[in-house]
């Protein structure tokens, strides 16, 4: 039995995930300890505590899918979609603006 062998782009986007998973779980362990960011994330009707937890839960997804898609399981590319259409949700209806940062219709 011949398989297919898997396209470059499909390695590359794998990787990809892997490596700025990676590199976010580092940047944003240290980007939550900067009282702006704190302030900015205090703004928007999701408690703290939640959009920490998603944070790390997101970027432990896309290492885990990053690394079970290399493998050529299935399972790892419907898990990554279908949460990124969950935080893209999430991030629609729960994302304000910062205050002070538009201006009122004239």
């Amino acid at each position: 039995m011949e398989t297919n062998p898997r396209p470059k782009s499909v390695t590359v986007v794998c990787w990809t995930l892997i490596i700025t998973g990676l590199i976010s779980l580092v940047t944003s362990t240290f980007g939550l300890k900067n009282p702006q960011a704190r302030a900015f994330m205090e703004q928007t009707p999701l408690p703290m505590n939640v959009q920490i937890g998603m944070l790390y839960v997101g970027l432990f997804v896309s290492i885990v899918c990053g690394a079970v898609m290399l493998q050529g399981r299935n399972w790892g590319r419907i898990l990554y979609v279908t949460w990124s259409a969950f935080g893209s949700l999430i991030g629609i209806f729960t994302t304000s603006a910062p205050r002070g940062s538009h201006k009122e219709p004239a």
